[in-house]
């Protein structure tokens, strides 16, 4: 169960807040936009999206890619807006576009803050002519984040399994997905305490949950079996009811319970490996986060940077709950470098 009104609420706070303040920048309101469409409040979120496009072209190539989403989502198909549409389009598309060609020079690949994520998010909007001049240089980004040391989903080798399955290279997806598996195997419980897996062992960045994102909707059966029986995965599943029953443990989405419960919606595997129970208790300690967020909390979402307000603060909690009941899938997830959710990875609509 999830309680999406407690995201509601927070949505109502974000609303008077920002009147208060007579504005904020695009990548607040696309934020709360974001919110406000995934709640169904259509008019609020098209209205919203309106007003951050009507600055001009976004300063960073997440806030672009996720105009241009709000844009399809809640601006196609009303005649007045074709027009600011293409246009939000052809922003993200000339942002991502620099970016990743500046994190490749770079040779910057990291998943979350290089051309890992803004690769998934130009293949979005790009064409198939685009696609096609890209594919080579996304899959020496995905075969050189397969050789990074680390274990987790953001800063190491399982990112590059979402890249895999989105260029449909399913050969390779296969072969690295085994090899992410193993690793995942020779982990011992100890790894929950070594940071192997994140802080506190149980994130979405660096632990289970996020393995268990980047193996997708479609795991293999075997390897599935694999992940459940390994040594990590009943310690992590008690390391999670300790940390549930924390009141001091973090509940944002990169290290904390809100990314738990998105993990939940965005793999199966990882959704049927937390007990009912659990994951109410879970769900109840995010709608408290929620219900107390303060002035300080209401101030990180305007105060950061997309990323960061979604990754560290109450907006990422409130979407992490609406998506436990949403039946349509995340289509932001790339926002994230998460995907979707779905085997394509990017592409589905809300």
């Amino acid at each position: 169960m999830s309680d999406p009104q407690a995201a509601g609420r927070l949505l109502a706070k974000l609303v008077v807040e920002l009147r208060e303040r007579g504005g904020a920048p695009a990548a607040t309101l696309a934020g709360i936009a974001l919110l406000a469409q995934r709640l169904h409040r259509r008019p609020l979120a098209a209205g919203l999206t309106r007003v951050a496009l009507g600055a001009g072209p976004a300063a960073d190539d997440r806030t672009a890619w996720l105009l241009h989403r709000l844009a399809r989502e809640c601006l196609g198909d009303e005649p007045d807006d074709p027009r600011l549409v293409a246009a939000a389009h052809r922003n993200a598309v000339a942002a991502l576009r620099a970016q990743y060609r500046s994190d490749l020079e770079a040779g910057n690949v990291d998943l979350i803050n290089g051309a890992g994520g803004v690769g998934m998010r130009l293949w979005d909007v790009a064409d198939d002519e685009l696609r096609g001049s890209m594919a080579a240089s996304l899959a020496d980004v995905a075969r050189r984040i397969a050789a990074q040391r680390s274990n987790g989903l953001y800063h190491g080798r399982p990112g590059n399994l979402l890249l895999r399955r989105m260029l449909a290279d399913v050969a390779d997806e296969q072969a690295a997905a085994t090899t992410v598996v193993g690793d995942l195997l020779r982990l011992t419980p100890a790894a929950l305490d070594t940071g192997e897996l994140g802080v506190g062992g149980v994130t979405l960045c660096s632990g289970l949950p996020g393995t268990a994102v980047a193996l997708g909707p479609d795991v293999d059966a075997a390897l599935a079996v694999s992940v459940t029986q390994a040594p990590v995965t009943t310690p992590t599943l008690a390391r999670l009811a300790t940390l549930v029953a924390d009141p001091g443990s973090d509940e944002t989405l990169c290290h904390g319970l809100a990314g738990v419960a998105l993990a939940a919606r965005l793999a199966p595997l990882w959704a049927g490996l937390v007990p009912d129970d659990l994951r109410v208790r879970l769900t109840a300690r995010l709608v408290a986060y929620l219900d107390r967020t303060d002035d300080g909390g209401l101030n990180a979402v305007f105060g950061m940077p997309l990323a960061h307000a979604l990754l560290s603060g109450p907006l990422g909690v409130a979407l992490a709950l609406v998506e436990a009941t949403e039946p349509t899938p995340p289509w932001w997830g790339a926002v994230l470098s998460l995907g979707d959710g779905t085997a394509s990875v990017v592409g589905a609509r809300g």
